[in-house]
């Protein structure tokens, strides 16, 4: 039986005002941050805003040895995985409309990333 691909921002009945991911980035292959990020671009209104916590790596601040050793632990059990750049996450939501506004530092070297929809 063929898998369906619609998009599933084209099901939303309901304009949302916000939307939040946890713990998704790290454990998904690269191509379903993306997909997520278009899909919000896409249905949330402008002023929406999108949550997304977890941990990052972020190039001008050194890596705790903790996110190393997980980073390394999930890429060894499946190469698609692993800890992602905040700078390319808020790169490729920019270039879906999300608009890069806040990042706040989290318990466990996490952070929360706050994006903006321009529309």
């Amino acid at each position: 039986m063929p898998v369906s691909r619609i998009r599933w921002w084209e099901a939303v009945e309901a304009v949302p005002a916000a939307a939040i991911a946890i713990n998704l980035t790290h454990i998904t292959p690269w191509v379903v941050t993306a997909t997520m990020l278009a899909g919000l671009g896409a249905v949330l209104p402008a002023g929406g805003r999108f949550f997304l916590y977890g941990p990052f790596i972020e190039a001008e601040k050194p890596i705790a040895q903790t996110n190393q050793y997980f980073d390394h632990s999930l890429r060894k059990e499946e190469p698609a995985w692993g800890l992602r750049s905040a700078e390319v996450i808020d790169e490729e939501a920019d270039r879906q409309g999300l608009e890069p506004e806040e990042r706040l530092s989290m318990p466990s070297n996490n952070l929360l990333l706050v994006y903006r929809c321009r529309k």
